[in-house]
């Protein structure tokens, strides 16, 4: 802001016309510029003090610290109104971000409960169902032997592949001298 654009806002600055975006910058020029603020002050005083004339008010002799403490706490107001709007904005992103996380945590759950869900139905209901089938819930069709049977099994398929791999190594020996 120049000079020129200051003077012309002095009048709306006193009467508390003034925007907000334009009173920061008019505040930070009177504050810099030295003909600006004694501009200020001289209308300052004379509006002011015709306005304290008129009210029959008891007229202030002290205008210049008047007006350093309207001037402080117009910035003070808009400073504050600066971080409210800030704060506002601030909390309005947390709260887009906490939705999200939520979300996005509401979505990892359906997935892994899908996956889940899909393990098990592949699974077989119980992991020793191969062998006890029907009876692992059913004692009266439950029998010690079939234990005994079942290993015997498993022991036979065992001597099978010993056998084979035995047979394999015999059959090397014999074709390519290897032991």
């Amino acid at each position: 802001m120049n000079c020129l654009e200051a003077q012309s806002k002095i009048m709306a600055f006193i009467e508390n016309k003034l925007p907000d975006d334009e009173l920061r910058e008019f505040i930070k020029h009177v504050r810099s510029c030295k003909n600006c603020y004694e501009e200020l002050d001289i209308y300052y005083t004379l509006i002011v003090g015709m306005k304290q004339l008129d009210e029959s008010d008891n007229i202030s002799t002290d205008f210049k610290n008047a007006l350093d403490k309207h001037l402080e706490e117009e910035m003070n107001r808009l400073t504050t109104v600066k971080r409210i709007a800030n704060s506002t904005i601030l909390v309005g992103i947390a709260a887009v971000v906490a939705g999200l996380i939520w979300l996005y945590s509401g979505a990892l759950d359906k997935v892994y409960n899908y996956e889940q869900n899909s393990k098990l139905s592949e699974q077989p209901e119980y992991y020793y169902a191969e062998f006890f089938g029907s009876r692992l819930l059913d004692d009266s069709r439950y029998d010690l032997s079939d234990i005994d049977r079942y290993y015997e099994e498993q022991n036979k398929v065992r001597d099978e592949s010993t056998e084979f791999m035995q047979n394999i190594k015999k059959y090397n020996a014999n074709h390519k001298g290897i032991e």
